[in-house]
């Protein structure tokens, strides 16, 4: 008996792979620019008021 086992991937299955591997890079990315924009925002704020 052989222990093989066939997966078939259709082309919109290899799309949605890559387009979540993407992801998985691009949303740090953007989240840690928005995080560093709100950050310097506060800063400006405080700063404002001293």
């Amino acid at each position: 008996m052989e222990n093989s086992i066939n997966l078939s991937v259709t082309p919109f299955q290899a799309f949605l792979a890559l387009a979540f591997q993407a992801w998985m890079i691009v949303f740090p990315i953007i989240l840690i620019r928005k995080i560093n924009y709100l950050t310097d925002l506060l800063h400006e704020h405080l700063d404002k008021d001293h």
